[in-house]
């Protein structure tokens, strides 16, 4: 018994139907993509490009930070993973900055606040860097944050920088008048 091949006309039309996505996508104002992270019960862990660094071979190598959201307590921390050879071994991570997200949303007490995070890309027009974007589901605000390496011999130290914060009705379920 022999497989049956596809008309040629399948071929075909699976080429325009790519060709044609791929036209409609080239001709949109760049887009901000997600990328990667993992959730378990009231912590998150997200990871996301925060410079480029161009080899001595003019290789562009990404500098990641990791975050670490705890919304329970409300507290975001971040590190930036360096690889460094030690007498005493191999390090990765060195320290981490952190931000009080109760603060930063203005949480007031009673609220339960419950947050949610992703990095994005903002294209060429970040010049290698991406945003963590945090979501407070209750009041509905959005915040991005972009973190910073400072580098010491022996350490590269993360700092976390607010750019924004917004409020939007669509993203919460307590909305209030005062609240905005």
């Amino acid at each position: 018994m022999t497989a049956r091949r596809p008309p040629v006309s399948f071929g075909i039309v699976l080429l325009a139907g790519v060709g044609i996505g791929w036209g409609l996508a080239s001709r949109n104002a760049p887009k901000l993509l997600a990328n990667g992270a993992d959730r378990w019960g009231d912590r998150a862990l997200a990871a996301g490009p925060i410079a480029v660094e161009m080899t001595a071979d003019k290789i562009p190598i990404a500098q990641d930070a990791l975050y670490y959201l705890n919304y329970s307590t409300g507290k975001l921390l971040s590190t930036i993973p360096t690889y460094q050879q030690t007498v005493s071994g191999t390090q990765v991570f060195t320290e981490f900055a952190e931000r009080d997200l109760i603060a930063d949303f203005g949480i007031k007490p009673g609220m339960n606040p419950h947050f949610l995070m992703t990095t994005g890309s903002l294209g060429m027009r970040s010049a290698g860097w991406s945003p963590l974007f945090v979501v407070e589901t209750e009041s509905g605000q959005v915040a991005t944050y972009k973190v910073t390496a400072q580098s010491t011999p022996g350490s590269t130290r993360p700092s976390f920088q607010l750019l924004d914060r917004h409020t939007d009705a669509r993203l919460g379920r307590a909305i209030t008048a005062g609240s905005r």
